[in-house]
């Protein structure tokens, strides 16, 4: 009888999912097959979505700033990559830096990152629409994706900050 119970309460959970309020790393970065109608701007999500751990935080005027690489001097630096939190936005910013070849897989990881980021956020659909208009130095102003505008400073690949409305 308990193994029935056991294996009854296994297949409700499996079946219903977890209900856990904050995805961990593994399932933050996980994005869903089937097209997202709804955003998922969780700040706990989000921040386990990149998969790398928050290296400092910075106090912002309306919010909070994460960044994922640590402060450098100007000869150690490494493109940059950070969200914040800030009052009804999310910002996901990262830079390219292309005159060096040292940093192509820093610059590679923060493309990673920010891919991993959009698409908990907003899905592949989404993500997929912002890529194509940073690959095209094309910004979106006022986008609406997955119900929130959406607007992407490609900065001509060196400099890039995609903002969330909420």
């Amino acid at each position: 009888m308990s193994q029935r119970l056991l294996a009854c309460l296994v297949l409700a959970i499996a079946a219903t999912g977890c209900s856990k309020s904050t995805p961990d790393a593994a399932s933050a970065t996980q994005p869903s097959e089937t097209p997202r109608t709804v955003a998922q701007l969780d700040e706990a999500g989000l921040i386990a979505a990149v998969g790398s751990p928050v290296v400092y935080e910075v106090p912002l005027d309306d919010g909070r700033g994460l960044k994922f690489r640590p402060k450098c001097t100007p000869q150690e630096c490494q493109p940059a990559f950070s969200l914040e939190f800030r009052k009804g936005r999310i910002n996901v910013a990262w830079e390219q830096y292309t005159d060096n070849a040292k940093f192509d897989a820093a610059n590679a990881q923060n493309v990673q990152w920010a891919g991993q980021v959009l698409t908990y956020a907003l899905g592949k659909e989404a993500t997929a629409k912002i890529k194509a208009s940073i690959a095209a130095n094309t910004p979106l102003r006022g986008e609406v994706l997955q119900g929130h505008k959406v607007n992407v400073m490609p900065g001509g690949g060196t400099q890039v900050l995609v903002t969330i409305s909420l």
